[in-house]
Order: C-alpha cells, then structure tokens, then sequence
C-alpha cells in the first residue's frame, strides 16, 4: 500500500490486487475521526484518488479484498496532507523615488520561493517582476516619474503557487533640476530655456528655487502650469530682490512676462498656503526666452535659435540626421550647404560634449563615449545654425 501526488486537498491511494480478487471496499478519514467514510464498496481497479481533503491533516485509509471465497479483512495505511501555501501580509513600500520603490512582506512558513507582480494602476497587464524570488526586499526600477502602482506577491510552497495580495504606490515627482540643494539660491539649478522643468513642493515650506543666465537683453516669458494645488511663482534678481510675481488662486496657471538684462535670474516657486505641496503630482515650469537668451559658442540664441536644451525641433530640408533614437553612430546627410559644416552635441544642461568639422556632404558620428539619454545637436554653417535637433542616445 502506498499514497502518491499528495497536494493539501488531495491524494492518491494505491495496493497491489491478490490472485482472484473481484471488487474492493475503499474507505478513507482524518485520524481524529471516529467514523469511516465510504469512497467505494466495489472498486475494481487497485488506486483511487481522494478528493476534497483538509490541508495539513493526518488521514487513515482501508480496502478489503472481496472475492469468490467471500470478503477479506481490512488493511490500512495513512498519509499526511501539504501545508496550504499562506498567503503573504504585511505588505510595505519604502524608499519611493520618481522611479523606483523598495517592496517588502512577511516571511510565509514552508515558502520555497515568492512571484512577484507590479502594473501601473491605470493599466489592465500586470508586469512579472520575478517567478521565484527568494528574498522578500526587493527594489522595482525604471517606474514611471508620479505614477500609481499596484504591485503583488504570492507565496510558492511544495503545495504549490498560493494566493496573491496586493497593495499600491505612487511614485514622487522627481527631476534632476529640482534636488533638495535647490530651496536655497545658492543650490538653485541652472536650467535650459524652452523646455518644461517638472518640480513638485513636497513638504509645507518647501521652496524651489533655479537659476537662468541671460547674454541677451529681451523679454522672458515664465509660465507655471499643471498645478496640483496653489503655488506662486516669483521673478528675482541676483541680489535676491524680487522683480515680478503671480500669484492666482486655486491651481489657475501662474505666468510672469518681463524684460530682463544681460544678468542672472532666479525662479522661485512655492506653496500659496502651509498645506499648499504635493508629492505625487509634478508642476511644469518654463521659460520662454523669446528674442532673449544665452550666447552658445559665439552663436547668439533667439526664439528661432534656442538654447541646446530646446525642445523645439528646427530642422531643415538641406540637413538630414539619423537614426534617432541613435545607439553607436549618428548619419548626418547635408544637401545644399557648401563649406565646412561644424557639428556640436550638447547635453540636457546645455553642455557641449562634442564637435567635429567637415566639409562632405555626408558624415558619421560615433557617439559611442556618450551616456544614454537627452542630447541636442546643432549643424553650423558659415556662422548659422541650420539644424538643431534633440536626440536620443541609447
């Protein structure tokens, strides 16, 4: 007699059938019962599959013989039922950034391994994270900046995969230009112009503060939108001394027009109120130079020829570049423009990174010693930029 394929609810009884054997009487119960259960009183075969089975319990089982020469004695065996896989509690989520978080649970008893589940709260496909984890602090990476989660965990035991829980997150607002440095004037980041800055005021008090260079005298546009509650925004001088500010009530979009000169400025926003701050939603800060701007290499930006970390795309039917995104090498096809051609990469805070002159029509770059992520590159010609373009290196 033996038992096989024993899950928690389940199992599989088996004896070897004497010579002459005709049918078999089959019952089986836990061990803490007094009363037998009948499975079958005329089994043929010699294995049955019992079914319906407490988790985790001790049960007995019997078959007797019934042939021409009459009816045999009982025979017993018994077996144990599997734990049932718990299911996981206690579930945290620490160190939340704009694209990361730390998942943590508590320990199932008799878990060999644990899968691991996460989608974005608006999405319908859940993303695998792991099948088989077999450490409960686990780090989840490349999370969408100020977005919500829900993530998942389910223990696998001998008995098999388990039921799953769940909890959520949202990741914070997250920029590289608005860091904990940036609430004093002198940590304030220096940002491009014509490119929206995501920021968030996180805590009540929280100031964020960034800097703009102006080489050229003109009128400046600043524009604070995508407001999760009431923030102001403040125009100031070098010195400190305030030059404009918005101030509108609710989340009405903040905007500041003003003429400044060849100096340095400052951007504050803030929180209306004390409780005016918010983690999870980003406000879009920009800057509109307009004919205003800083001086790139000798080349003067304006509202046609922006700064290097423009979002605006300015190409032209006579400059051709690709692929883009860009991995190894970078084509360049000109067509029309005769001379030497200067090629000028910058990256998102306006530095140049690379250049290289020619006077072919056709060119390749090897940027394979430049880091994934934003760039911009500019074709000179005879002093005039006629191409800038953002790509992106992979």
């Amino acid at each position: 007699m033996n038992t096989t394929s024993i899950t928690t609810n389940s199992a599989t009884i088996n004896w070897t059938s004497p010579i002459n054997a005709s049918t078999f009487t089959v019952e089986y119960k836990l061990s803490t019962d007094a009363n037998w259960q009948l499975f079958a009183s005329a089994q043929v075969g010699t294995g049955v599959n019992l079914t319906g089975l407490t988790s985790n319990s001790i049960y007995n089982w019997r078959v007797r013989v019934t042939c021409n020469a009459g009816i045999g004695d009982y025979i017993e065996s018994s077996f144990t039922t599997l734990p049932a896989c718990e299911t996981p509690t206690e579930l945290t989520t620490t160190s939340i950034t704009g694209s990361s978080t730390i998942l943590n649970w508590t320990t199932v008893a008799n878990a060999i391994n644990y899968r691991v589940e996460y989608k974005l709260s608006s999405s319908n496909t859940w993303i695998l994270f792991n099948d088989a984890l077999t450490v409960r602090l686990v780090t989840i990476t490349n999370l969408t900046n100020a977005s919500s989660y829900n993530w998942s965990v389910s223990a696998r035991c001998n008995a098999g995969l388990g039921n799953a829980t769940s909890a959520n997150f949202t990741t914070i607002c997250q920029s590289r230009y608005d860091s904990s440095a940036n609430r004093t004037l002198a940590g304030a980041s220096l940002i491009p112009f014509n490119i929206g800055i995501r920021g968030s005021i996180n805590a009540a008090g929280d100031v964020d503060n960034y800097k703009i260079v102006i080489s050229k005298a003109g009128r400046i546009t600043i524009s604070l939108t995508n407001l999760p509650t009431n923030y102001n925004l403040q125009l100031l001088h070098s010195a400190s001394s305030q030059l404009a500010i918005s101030q509108k009530n609710g989340t009405s979009n903040e905007s500041i027009s003003y003429t400044v000169a060849v100096a340095t400025y400052y951007v504050r926003v803030y929180g209306a109120a004390t409780n005016s701050f918010n983690t999870a939603v980003c406000y879009l800060l920009n800057v509109n130079s307009g004919k205003a701007g800083k001086t790139i290499d000798g080349i003067a930006s304006s509202s046609a020829d922006q700064a290097a970390t423009t979002v605006e795309v300015i190409p032209t039917k006579s400059v051709l570049i690709y692929p883009n995104p860009v991995k190894d090498k970078l084509n360049i096809k000109l067509t029309g423009i005769a001379g030497i051609s200067e090629f000028i990469i910058y990256n998102s805070n306006g530095e140049k990174m690379m250049s290289a002159k020619t006077n072919n029509a056709n060119t390749d770059l090897d940027l394979r010693s430049l880091k994934p992520g934003y760039y911009t590159i500019k074709v000179i010609n005879q002093n005039k930029i006629e191409s800038s373009l953002k790509i992106i290196k992979l």
